[in-house]
């Protein structure tokens, strides 16, 4: 957190998922991360149950956090993606359904991949700051407000010694817009974050043992 501790906020002890926020200076949002165990599964697991809008959200997908999403666009052999994803509405229905554009990078190598893991990193496409680089940007639903992934936000990947375990650490710095209080905010996203890995556990779990 560019040496900003993090601080636990929620912790699943049965189900191994701890939840911490950090500081953002310059900024009235926090730095979200979750770490979350996740036993007998590998990277390729992920790549087709997790990081794949069709197993992830939809009517018979598995996240509560993530309502609908799409690729747009494919850069560079696939490493590279532009999507368009949308979430379910959170803290009881006080926060809003929220769409983001985002740009991502999936690495499964390179000097900063854990060696058997991944690295996602991400950052959200503003329609207004980026329209002049970013021709031909996608319109979204005008019916939803537009969120905002800072870079920074991403997951990485890595494989626990000795088992055959991988942690799954998300990193979420995202500015949902609109007026919603703080407090509102940091209850939604601690029991957003708890609630969605639960059931990405779940998921695997059913996945992994047929």
């Amino acid at each position: 957190a560019d040496g900003i501790p993090w601080v636990l906020q929620a912790e699943d002890k049965a189900d191994k998922i701890k939840v911490f926020w950090a500081d953002f200076p310059g900024h009235s949002i926090k730095k979200w991360k979750c770490e979350v165990l996740i036993e007998n599964a590998n990277v390729q697991h992920l790549l087709e149950e997790v990081f794949n809008f069709e197993k992830r959200c939809g009517p018979n997908g598995w996240d509560v956090a993530i309502k609908d999403g799409k690729v747009l666009r494919k850069y560079e052999g696939g490493i590279y993606s532009l999507s368009l994803a949308s979430t379910h509405p959170a803290g009881g229905g006080v926060i809003s359904s929220r769409e983001f554009l985002d740009l991502r990078g999936l690495y499964l190598e390179g000097d900063n991949v854990p060696k058997d893991g991944l690295v996602l990193a991400m950052c959200s496409v503003d329609p207004k700051k980026d329209k002049k680089w970013f021709t031909n940007m996608p319109k979204g639903n005008s019916k939803l407000v537009r969120g905002y992934a800072f870079p920074g936000s991403g997951v990485r990947v890595t494989p626990v010694d000795g088992t055959n375990n991988l942690l799954f650490e998300t990193v979420s710095i995202i500015e949902l817009n609109g007026w919603i209080p703080t407090s509102v905010i940091n209850q939604a996203t601690s029991s957003a974050m708890i609630d969605s890995n639960k059931m990405m556990q779940a998921h695997l779990r059913k996945v992994i043992g047929k």
